[in-house]
């Protein structure tokens, strides 16, 4: 999966830790997201530090579960401008996966119905993690006309005592809350077509 070919657009970030958060061990998160085709988008989450000293989940079945955020996972949240819709992604390192649909901030979570699962890729060494997912939206009914899509990036890294930390673009004030609008801080734009 190329993440760089054909985009209509693409973003780079750094995720940064939440304050209450700091992680013990130095560690640089970063995400690619391209909008790659209408409502089809690819993330590239990469983690540069001493695997060694975080829990990643071992390699199992490309297959949909619940509460992978209780362990290491990659997240974004996606809507259309202005809409209160949206759908939650949870990529983990296991090559397992959810979504969830949201009518509002934390009202009307449901299962999004997909036609096909999202493609998940890991590459990794003893100092670098590279989770790459594709996913369609096509399914999940943001509402919009054009493929314009806000997004909230974020991850949970677990270290290897078990504590978590919570990465975003952005966070709002208070405790992590990768659901609350400030997160919604990288915007993709795609064609009316």
């Amino acid at each position: 999966m190329n993440l760089d070919a054909h985009a209509w657009d693409s973003r780079r970030a750094d995720l940064k830790p939440h304050i209450a958060y700091p992680p013990r061990w130095p560690c640089r998160a970063k995400v690619l997201t391209c909008l790659a085709a209408k409502h089809t988008l690819n993330f590239e989450y990469t983690l540069e530090t001493d695997l060694a000293r975080w829990r990643i989940p071992a390699r199992g079945a490309n297959a949909r579960q619940d509460q992978l955020w209780m362990h290491t996972c990659f997240e974004a949240f996606v809507r259309a401008p202005g809409s209160t819709r949206y759908v939650e992604c949870n990529f983990s390192p296991s090559s397992a996966w959810a979504l969830y649909h949201f009518d509002a901030y934390r009202q009307g979570m449901r299962p999004v119905d997909v036609g096909s699962a999202p493609v998940i890729e890991m590459e990794q060494s003893p100092t670098m993690l590279r989770l790459r997912a594709q996913v369609s939206l096509a399914e999940a009914a943001l509402g919009q006309r054009h493929c314009d899509y806000e997004l909230a990036l974020s991850a949970v890294l677990e270290d290897t005592d078990g504590t978590l930390g919570y990465w975003a673009l952005a966070h709002p004030t208070g405790k992590p809350d990768f659901h609350h609008d400030a997160g919604f801080a990288l915007s993709l734009r795609g064609t009316s077509s």
